[in-house]
């Protein structure tokens, strides 16, 4: 099961740029494919996103994260208030996605962090299709990345320079919502390779790798059912939950999450 705990720790949402090249380092050329379950050989058979996702509907409304993964740039003790939102522009290269993810540090309605938004010192944050990415599930692959390089390089350059040719943020499972939101839940991992740690419960997304997971919920306070649904298919999938933690959203009012 998921921990409940949510002590603090340091870090910034800021170091998403020296994740990004420390993933890729630390990737090298491990791809998809191989273990499973118990397996002790990661990342989990056949693992992909999701075909036939609609990126118009996914990205309507904000997520706000139920349980998720420790991460360099989202440290435990900034797990209060987690939300992301999306947005579509256009650069002189396509369509990309400004990312805002929004925190709070140290308690609910603490300091804010936050990329992409009017905050001191926020990063901007971008994301791209990966040209690479073909098929069904291309559309639930993107390359995360600072927005100045999604501003500048063509999406081919930007997946070389981040190191992730088939993308660094993919959504693995949806649950269907007949709303125009379409989908009331996500699952997204994150990354230069799927969840690369064996454990006898399944892969886990490496510490050493800073490889995330976030259970999303359209809802502050996701449903249980929605969260129990979520955990039988990491099961399912072949994704330990052992590193997950339980993101406080009781009583945030999202201040600055714009």
């Amino acid at each position: 099961m998921p921990s409940q705990r949510n002590p603090r720790a340091g870090a910034t949402l800021a170091a998403v740029i020296l994740v990004l090249a420390a993933q890729g380092a630390a990737a090298g050329a491990q791809l998809f494919g191989g273990g499973g379950q118990g397996s002790g050989t990661c990342p989990p058979p056949g693992l992909d996103s999701v075909p036939d996702l609609d990126v118009g509907a996914f990205i309507s409304a904000p997520w706000y994260a139920a349980y998720q993964v420790p991460v360099s740039y989202q440290p435990v003790d900034s797990l209060y208030c987690v939300l992301a939102s999306y947005s579509q522009y256009s650069t002189k290269f396509g369509t990309a996605i400004k990312v805002l993810n929004y925190a709070n540090q140290g308690a609910v309605n603490g300091p804010v962090t936050c990329t992409s938004c009017k905050a001191n010192n926020a990063i901007d944050l971008s994301a791209v299709s990966p040209p690479l990415a073909s098929g069904p599930t291309a559309a639930s692959k993107l390359v995360v990345a600072p927005g100045f390089l999604v501003n500048t390089l063509p999406p081919l350059a930007v997946s070389k320079v981040t190191m992730s040719p088939n993308g660094n943020y993919w959504v693995v499972a949806t649950g269907p919502s007949p709303d125009a939101a379409k989908y009331r839940w996500a699952i997204i991992i994150a990354g230069m390779t799927g969840p690369a740690q064996a454990t006898d419960k399944g892969c886990s997304p490496s510490a050493m790798m800073d490889q995330g997971l976030w259970l999303f919920s359209r809802s502050p306070q996701a449903p249980e059912a929605d969260v129990a649904e979520m955990l039988a298919v990491l099961a399912k999938l072949g994704i330990s939950p052992e590193r997950l933690v339980k993101v406080q959203q009781e009583g945030c009012k999202y201040e600055g999450a714009n």
